[in-house]
């Protein structure tokens, strides 16, 4: 039987291994941290850390490509063929907090409570779910709105307008003494939150593969366009696409069913669910929709976020009874 490893266990390795449940899959943690149900915690201390089960607990260190190895902290494994979701990292301001980790997250949800003036550097989807939760609190500061999409960055930016929202378009160059430094003006804040610099892991930039922006260059079949034995999925495989937990979870199952001899076109869906004021929107990159289709996409949202519950609980499922 071919040895095959799964490096990750977020969502997008969780659909790898519900897809071949003979592989293997590899994590540091045996719980997962849900990088979309963070906010929530800002807006109503929903619940974004579940347990979840892994095949081998152990943190993946380096990839020997050329010789099939994978090195983690507690041994060196050899592999037929090996999966990489490694999830992502996100690089930050000094001095700003962000949405990489949960105290960090927390920190924000009680500084929020009491602050006078928050501001959001990055105008994505984070940054204006972000200030659609703070409102009138909230300076959004970014050159651009939904950069990708400048239809529905102006349609955004008037929501959030009428919300009291504050939007400087400017660049920031850093943070220091509760002060934002701009390019010629300074703005004080009680908060500052990052909400741009997302990429794929920070560990993949340092391995021997082609990457970009620290995620695999893959072809159209999530396969490395260096070695046919790589694959990746997730944040871990290149697309100019916003990795949405829809898009991680069809990443997963598509590179797994390759890996396994299937030749099936991976196409992002290029469209992403945005809260603003408990108003649901889906962008794409050409257009938005009105608000009027907000209770329908609610009921997407959470039937993608059922999903994702019950993907975990059967690998729990399939771990448990295999030991």
């Amino acid at each position: 039987m071919e040895k095959i490893y799964i490096l990750g266990a977020g969502v997008s390795g969780i659909y790898s291994k519900l897809t071949n449940r003979n592989s293997m899959i590899i994590d540091r943690s045996d719980e997962i941290m849900l990088n979309s149900r963070l906010i929530n915690i800002v807006s109503n201390d929903e619940n974004a850390l579940l347990k979840r089960k892994v095949d081998i607990k152990d943190e993946v260190l380096d990839i020997d490509f050329g010789n099939r190895l994978i090195k983690t902290k507690g041994k060196t494994y050899s592999y037929d063929k090996i999966i990489v979701a490694l999830g992502s990292s996100q690089s930050i301001i000094p001095g700003t907090l962000s949405f990489n980790n949960l105290d960090s997250v927390y920190k924000i949800r009680d500084i929020s409570k009491q602050a006078k003036r928050i501001c959001i550097i990055g105008g994505g989807y984070l940054g204006v779910e972000l200030a659609g939760i703070f409102k009138e609190k909230s300076i959004l500061i970014s050159p651009k709105i939904i950069e990708r999409n400048e239809k529905a960055g102006g349609y955004i930016e008037k929501i959030l307008t009428n919300l009291g929202v504050s939007i400087i378009k400017d660049r920031v160059n850093e943070y220091k003494d509760k002060k934002v430094i701009l390019k010629n003006s300074e703005i004080e804040c009680d908060l500052a939150i990052y909400a741009g610099g997302v990429t794929g892991n920070s560990l993949i930039s340092k391995l021997n593969i082609k990457n970009k922006r620290s995620s695999i260059i893959v072809d159209r079949y999530l396969k490395s366009v260096e070695y046919d034995d790589v694959y990746a999925c997730g944040s871990s495989a290149y697309f100019d696409t916003p990795m949405t937990v829809y898009n991680a979870m069809r990443s997963g199952i598509t590179a797994m069913k390759n890996l396994m001899g299937n030749n099936i076109e991976y196409r992002p869906d290029e469209r992403n669910i945005v809260n603003i004021n408990n108003k649901f929107y889906i962008i794409t990159n050409k257009k938005i929709s009105g608000s009027i289709a907000s209770p329908f996409i609610k009921i997407i949202k959470n039937a993608r976020a059922t999903s994702t519950d019950k993907a975990i609980e059967k690998i729990n499922s399939i771990i448990n009874n295999s030991k």
